[in-house]
């Protein structure tokens, strides 16, 4: 649950970038680290964060592929079977 306008800029800052350190948050918002870390905790815990999440840049790839290939072709070999198959 959302206390106040602290939990809320709190948010507000994590949102903008959930990997920044506690220590950046507390210096932006005038408080201390501890203040933050168990601020964000009981958010946490209430449910008022529900996950902190990664947004990627749209660079064309659908997906990422493991390959296990036989050591004993040449790479080029698989390379040219790569490039046979679409997209």
């Amino acid at each position: 649950m959302i206390k106040d306008d602290l939990d809320r800029e709190i948010i507000r800052l994590l949102a903008k970038d959930s990997r920044q350190a506690n220590t950046a948050i507390a210096s932006t918002l005038g408080v201390s680290e501890g203040t933050v870390r168990a601020r964000i905790a009981k958010l946490v815990k209430s449910k008022a964060i529900r996950r902190f999440t990664v947004e990627t840049a749209n660079d064309g790839f659908a997906a990422i592929i493991l390959v296990k290939t036989d050591p004993s072709r040449h790479t080029e070999e698989i390379v040219r079977g790569f490039l046979r198959l679409d997209g």
